[in-house]
């Protein structure tokens, strides 16, 4: 850099690296913003994403013990007609014979 002192060359030196340093400054803090605005989002998906797990296991956990009680009601049915066909089937037997015909 010829026709300038070496004083001013240092002062334009000084003034790229603070003018570096600013924009570095700047850089870094909109990637941090961004940064953590995407980790806030997430953050936020992760919850919902939670809720509605729980509220889904809880509807499967109802829908479950439905199931199960339908399940039992059904079989205690199944059990009181095979109770009654037995005993119907023993009394006709004491009977002789089909008390239909």
């Amino acid at each position: 850099m010829e026709g300038y002192s070496k004083q001013e060359i240092l002062e334009f030196q000084k003034q790229l690296n603070k003018s570096y340093e600013e924009q570095l400054k700047k850089v870094t803090e909109m990637v941090e913003s961004k940064l953590q605005e995407v980790i806030r989002r997430l953050e936020q998906s992760l919850a919902e994403e939670q809720a509605a797990r729980r509220k889904a296991e809880a509807a499967s956990k109802a829908a479950r013990r439905k199931a199960e009680a339908a399940q039992k009601e059904s079989n205690d049915a199944i059990q009181k007609l095979k109770e009654k066909l037995e005993r119907v089937e023993k009394e006709n037997q004491e009977q002789g014979g089909c008390a239909i015909l």
